[in-house]
């Protein structure tokens, strides 16, 4: 399934803790979305990319972990007009595989946040959980 040519934000936030290296929370952001620019701010970290190939990380991983009927879950149950969300577990993420968490307590350190803004999330959601 080809990648939509649709315009797309991709989001990602996530709490630092204080007895964890920002460095490391960064690299779980970038493992799953290479291509974001990183800011880090007093006790967080917000990632974001204009670019919907930055998905393609996060998807190849949902797809090889066969994860795309809970990540379609959290997508449509979190979809907010040109807005979509969902959490992943920030250590999984840390060490390159990508795990939707259905509740931020299934990430002990918390979790990432990715939300998804288009004016064709619809067709990135299909796209990204293999339902288009």
């Amino acid at each position: 399934m080809s990648r939509p040519t649709a315009p797309c934000r991709v989001e990602v936030w996530a709490g630092v803790n204080p007895s964890e290296d920002p460095r490391k929370v960064r690299r779980a952001i970038t493992n799953m979305i290479p291509e974001c620019e990183c800011a880090v701010g007093g006790s967080s970290i917000h990632a974001i990319s204009d670019d919907i190939a930055s998905l393609d990380t996060l998807r190849d991983a949902i797809i090889s972990r066969q994860s795309q009927a809970g990540l379609s879950r959290n997508l449509l149950r979190n979809l907010d007009g040109e807005t979509a969300w969902f959490y992943l577990n920030r250590q999984a993420a840390l060490a390159g595989t990508a795990a939707v968490c259905d509740d931020p307590e299934e990430s002990p350190l918390g979790p990432l946040r990715v939300a998804i803004t288009s004016s064709h999330i619809r067709d990135i959601v299909g796209w990204m959980t293999g339902t288009a």
